[in-house]
C-alpha cells in the first residue's frame, strides 16, 4: 500500500499493531513514525514506553522488547530501523509467529531501506495489509506541499517561484523542509516569496546541486553550470561522481529523445522507479531542442573525459572544468 492509504488511516486513527515502512522518502517516514508514537503513547514518549533498535537488530532482543509489559502506562512502541529481516527469501519462524502474537497495547514499526517482496516476513505482513511503500511525491504533490507550507506561515509563493524552488531545493521533502525554514526566517514580516530568496537560501542537497549543474549544461547556461561546478568542488564533491552524474543524465536525455523520435511516450526509471513528472517534463523540453547526433557526441565526450582521467592523461579538476564548459557552450542541432 502507499502513503496516501496510510495517511487516510492515520487521519481516522486506525492504528495497527505492526507496520513495515519502506521507500525513498525519509521525511514522510519519520513523520508517520512520530504520528504513530503520539497516538499510541498519547504523547507520553520516554525510555519506558519506547524501544529503538537500529542496524543488525538481534531478533530475540527485539522479540523480548515487544513481549515485555510496559513499565509506565498501558502502551508501548518498538521501532526497528534497517533490521535486514525483510531481505532474502527466508525468515525465521519466531519472527513470523511474533506478528500473530503482538498484544493490543504494543505497536511494532519496521523502517527499512530495502525489502525483498519474495521474503516470507514481507509476504506475511503484506497479507495483513501492514506494508507501506513511501516513495517520492509527484510534482503536483510537491508543489502543493510547498505552497501549503508557506501558506500556513502566512506567506505566498507564485507558480513560477514554485518551479524555481524545485530547481534549487530538489525533490526530497527533507531538503525542501529545511529550505522553507531558512526562507521563512529570512522573510520575517514580508509576505511574498521572491526568486532572490530561493536562489540565495536554497542550497539543497548534493544531489540537488548535481541536478542544477546538469540543467545548466542542458540549458547552455555557462554561468549557471560553471558556478554550480565551483560550489560542488568547494564542497569536495568527488569529480568522478560529477562525471557519472553527467553521463547518466545525458543517457536519460538520449532515451527521451529516442522515444520522441519514435513517437513513443518517454519513460525513465531511476533505482527501478519512474522519475517524477516534473523531472520527466524538463527532460522532454530539453530533448526537443537537440538532435540525437549531438547527444551522441556529448555522451562520447563525457566518456572520453572519464577515460582520460583514469589513465592519468589530465588532472581530474581540469578535465571536469573543460567538460562542463564544453557541454554548456556547445549548440545543439535539431
Amino acid at each position: 500500500m502507499n502513503y496516501e492509504i496510510l495517511k487516510n488511516e492515520l487521519t481516522r486513527n486506525l492504528i495497527k499493531n505492526v507496520y513495515l515502512l519502506y521507500g525513498d522518502e525519509p521525511y514522510l517516514i519519520d513523520a508517520v513514525v512520530k504520528k504513530l508514537e503520539s497516538v499510541v503513547l498519547n504523547d507520553n514518549i520516554n525510555a519506558f514506553t519506547k524501544n529503538t533498535f537500529s542496524d543488525d537488530v538481534d531478533l530475540y532482543d527485539m522479540i523480548n522488547a515487544v513481549n515485555t509489559v510496559p513499565m509506565i502506562g498501558n502502551s508501548k512502541v518498538v521501532v526497528c530501523r534497517n533490521s535486514s529481516f525483510f531481505t532474502g527469501s527466508k525468515s525465521k519462524e519466531e519472527l513470523l509467529d511474533l506478528f500473530d502474537s503482538i498484544s493490543q497495547n504494543t505497536c511494532l514499526i519496521f523502517i527499512e531501506e530495502k525489502v525483498d517482496k519474495k521474503n516470507m516476513a514481507y509476504k506475511k505482513l503484506d497479507l495483513m495489509k501492514c506494508t507501506y511503500d513511501i516513495t517520492s511525491r509527484s510534482d503536483h504533490e510537491l508543489t502543493d506541499f510547498i505552497r501549503n507550507r508557506f501558506a500556513k506561515a502566512g506567506k505566498k509563493i507564485s507558480s513560477n517561484q514554485l518551479l524555481t524552488f524545485l530547481d534549487y531545493s530538489g525533490t526530497q521533502l527533507l531538503d525542501i523542509e529545511k529550505d522553507i525554514e531558512k526562507i521563512l526566517l529570512y522573510m520575517d514580516e514580508k509576505l511574498d516569496v521572491k526568486k532572490e530568496y530561493i536562489v540565495n537560501l536554497c542550497q539543497g542537497s548534493q544531489e540537488a546541486k548535481l541536478y542544477e549543474l546538469v540543467n545548466g549544461t542542458f540549458e547552455k547556461n555557462i554561468d549557471k553550470a560553471m558556478g554550480t561546478l565551483k560550489e560542488l568542488m568547494a564542497d569536495k564533491t568527488p569529480v568522478m561522481l560529477i562525471i557519472a552524474t553527467l553521463n547518466s543524465n545525458y543517457m536519460e536525455l538520449y532515451e527521451v529523445k529516442l522515444a520522441i523520435e519514435n513517437n513513443e511516450k518517454p519513460e525513465i526509471f531511476r533505482f527501478k522507479r519512474p522519475i517524477n513528472d516534473y523531472a520527466l517534463k524538463k527532460l522532454t523540453e530539453y530533448a526537443k531542442k537537440i538532435s540525437l547526433m549531438q547527444l551522441k557526441e556529448y555522451i562520447k565526450e563525457i566518456s572520453d573525459t572519464d577515460v582520460a582521467i583514469k589513465y592519468g592523461n589530465i588532472s581530474d579538476t581540469t578535465a571536469v572544468e573543460l567538460l562542463v564548459f564544453s557541454l554548456a557552450r556547445a549548440e545543439g542541432r535539431n
